[in-house]
C-alpha cells in the first residue's frame, strides 16, 4: 500500500558551527549530502525540526535560504535553541503566533501543528492554542516540535539539555486525543520513544550523532542523518536514514 503522505524530517543542521573553517565546512557538506538524498526521493514536504543554524545569525540563516533555494516541494520549519525565532520567521516568512513559530498546516489529509521550545521550553500559551486547534479535530495529528517533551534515554542529553518544563508539557499533551505522534529532534539521535501514551519520534542530526550512553558528551558518529515518515491511514511508519 502506497503511503498516502510521506514527509522528509531534517534536523539539527547547526550551519555555522565549528571551530574552524574546515569544521564548519564539513557540518556544511554534511547537510548537502542529506539534502541531496531526500531531493532524489521526491517526498510530500519536507519538515526541518529545528538547530537549522548554530547562533541564529543572519548570515546563518542567509545561508540556509541559498542551499534550499529552489526547491520544488513544501518546506515546514520549527525553531530550535540555537535559532532565533524572530529572524528565522521573518527570513523565511513563516507563519506565526505572538512572535514564537507557532501554527498549523495541512499536508495529506493529516493536521499538523507545530510548537516552539526555542527557549528550552514551552510557554502556556502555546499549549492553549494547541489544545483550541487540535481539540477540534476526530483524526489523527502530528505534533512537530524540537524538543522532545520527555527524557528519552540519553545520559548527556536527558540531563543536560531537557526541555526544561518536560513534565507539565507532556502531561497537557496527553489529554490531546488527537495527538499521539510527535515529532522531534534535538537530541542528535534517531529513535522512537514511548512516553504517556505518546509515541516521540527523534530524527538524527545531520551534523553528527550524540552517544546515548555517555554521561559526559561524546560524538557516537559522524554520518549525518534524517528520517522519513510515511502516513498510511491511522498508521504511521518512522524509518532513520543516514547518507
Amino acid at each position: 500500500m502506497s503511503p498516502q503522505l510521506k514527509i522528509a524530517q531534517i534536523s539539527d543542521i547547526h550551519l555555522g558551527a565549528g571551530a574552524d573553517r574546515a569544521q564548519q565546512e564539513f557540518y556544511l557538506a554534511n547537510f548537502r549530502r542529506v539534502w541531496k538524498a531526500v531531493l532524489a526521493e521526491k517526498p510530500d514536504a519536507v519538515v526541518f525540526s529545528g538547530d537549522m543554524t548554530d547562533h541564529g545569525t543572519e548570515k546563518e540563516l542567509d545561508l540556509l535560504k541559498r542551499e534550499i533555494e529552489g526547491a520544488k516541494i513544501p518546506l515546514f520549519f520549527v525553531s530550535g535553541n540555537h535559532d532565533d525565532s524572530a529572524r528565522l520567521i521573518s527570513a523565511l516568512s513563516l507563519p506565526s503566533t505572538q512572535g514564537k513559530l507557532v501554527y498549523r498546516f495541512s499536508l495529506g489529509g493529516v493536521e499538523h501543528f507545530v510548537l516552539d521550545s526555542s527557549a528550552n521550553r514551552v510557554d502556556s500559551w502555546q499549549l492553549d492554542w494547541l489544545e483550541g486547534e487540535a481539540g477540534k479535530e476526530k483524526g489523527p495529528c502530528a505534533l512537530w516540535i524540537h524538543h522532545p517533551p520527555s527524557p528519552c534515554g540519553s545520559l548527556f542529553m536527558d540531563t543536560k539539555w531537557p526541555l526544561l518544563d518536560h513534565g507539565p508539557v507532556l502531561e497537557r499533551l496527553k489529554g490531546i486525543p488527537s495527538i499521539r505522534h510527535v515529532f522531534c529532534g534535538h537530541y542528535h539521535s534517531g529513535k522512537s520513544v514511548e512516553a504517556g501514551g505518546l509515541l516521540l519520534h527523534l530524527a538524527p542530526a545531520t551534523q553528527f550523532q550524540i552517544s546515548d550512553e555517555e554521561p559526559g558528551f561524546a560524538i557516537a558518529s559522524s554520518e549525518p542523518g534524517w528520517q522519513t515518515v510515511e502516513w498510511r491511514g491511522d498508521e504511521v511508519e518512522v524509518t532513520v536514514r543516514f547518507a
